[in-house]
């Protein structure tokens, strides 16, 4: 077990470690059971900062300690294994510092932008992560990446991320191509009462699996005999049914969102604009569409420029085109600060169907539902000023009702 008291003994003479130190002793002695709730968010948000900043400044430690390779001096063969033995963490979140760490040692800009807090630690592992044997092409398309760390938060740079290296994959050809199975591997591992599984497997087939496996079953009503199965339930159901017997023809159902330009092959100046990403599976190189394409496996390409196309008629309720068009416009809840995925949300009319609401993709956003419920009991949605954003408020007195 990891003893706390270790960090004073290290710190010695180090006034900044030391600091630290004192800092988390008094952090430690806190008494927070009568503290209000803001008061308790407010010291997570602020530890959470803290915390980022530390990890950064570790990263940039690791980088000048790894470049030097101080780890041999006791022995090790790499910074890795060092980290692994040494630092309370297991040997993956080891690799993940080091990989991090020489990001920041072989780009100036990374290291600079994570100094002044302008990018995360998150967003290093990122980078490090698709830039890993691309590294060619960030020398000359490596600003667009750091551009869309710096202006997004981590979870939405993942996309970006993930934009970027498919970009590369296409301009560099052959690399990581989208039908190469050398990569692929399926683990089995026998455990107390069942078998676990993981792996990987390469983009067409990965997709293609994807595509099978959802594609067999539907989710489960939520009122019926039994209590509805979550998606990884019914993903196991579907593998088991189609590897054991039981196996029904499967239709192609693979939604792609592309814009023009990166069909052509144009670089973005910012990669929030760049979309070619296969729903379900993330962005594609836009030559596995265009194959795709020849062989007619899409069902729909939703997108043209940058607008969402309005597939489906009106109706009361949106139609399974609509919900599919409203997935790809809002990308899930629309609730400022929620977060919750597009599988998770319902299609929800700004102004209700009975006060005289229509059901076309301009009157409906995608909403959680949590948020569906509260906006059925006293909070109403609206359209912010810029494009893109949106109100969430009560109708009366926030003092009557507390936070969300």
């Amino acid at each position: 077990m990891f003893d706390s008291t270790a960090i004073g003994d290290l710190a010695g003479d180090d006034e900044a470690l030391a600091s630290i130190v004192a800092g988390l002793d008094l952090l430690r002695a806190e008494d927070r059971a009568e503290w209000s709730s803001a008061a308790r968010s407010a010291r997570v948000l602020e530890l959470g900062r803290l915390a980022e900043r530390v990890q950064a400044e570790l990263v940039r430690a690791v980088a000048a300690w790894d470049g030097a390779g101080d780890y041999a001096v006791d022995g090790s063969l790499n910074g890795t294994a060092w980290l692994a033995y040494r630092v309370p963490t297991t040997r993956a979140g080891a690799a993940r510092l080091v990989s991090a760490a020489r990001m920041t040692r072989g780009s100036d800009r990374v290291d600079k932008a994570l100094a002044a807090g302008d990018i995360t630690v998150s967003h290093v592992e990122e980078i490090a992560r698709v830039v890993r044997r691309r590294e060619d092409i960030f020398d000359t398309h490596g600003d667009v990446l750091v551009d869309a760390a710096i202006n997004v938060p981590p979870e939405e740079f993942r996309e970006c991320a993930g934009s970027w290296r498919a970009m590369a994959d296409d301009e560099v050809g052959a690399r990581d191509d989208p039908s190469d199975d050398s990569r692929d591997e399926l683990i089995l591992s026998a455990t107390m009462g069942g078998v676990s599984m993981s792996g990987w497997f390469h983009t067409e087939a990965g997709t293609e699996i994807l595509n099978l496996i959802d594609g067999y079953d539907h989710p489960d009503p939520r009122h019926g005999e039994r209590a509805p199965r979550s998606r990884a339930q019914r993903r196991a159901a579907a593998m088991i049914a189609l590897l054991l017997g039981d196996r029904p023809p499967a239709e192609k159902h693979i939604d792609v969102i592309v814009d023009q330009r990166t069909m052509a092959g144009v670089w973005p100046s910012d990669l929030r604009d760049l979309r070619c990403h296969v729903e379900g599976y993330g962005p594609v190189q836009s030559s596995l569409v265009r194959r795709w394409l020849t062989t007619a496996v899409l069902r729909r390409v939703v997108k043209s420029g940058s607008e969402v196309l309005d597939v489906g008629r009106t109706t009361r309720l949106a139609t399974p085109a609509q919900k599919r068009a409203l997935r790809h416009r809002d990308r899930g809840c629309v609730i400022p600060d929620c977060g919750r995925p597009a599988r998770w949300t319902d299609a929800h009319h700004i102004i209700a169907y009975v006060g005289g609401g229509s059901t076309d993709l301009d009157s409906l956003a995608s909403v959680c539902r949590r948020h569906h419920r509260m906006l059925d009991h006293g909070w109403t949605l609206s359209r912010g000023p810029e494009p893109g954003t949106w109100t969430f408020q009560p109708d009366y007195p926030w003092e009557t009702r507390g936070p969300p």
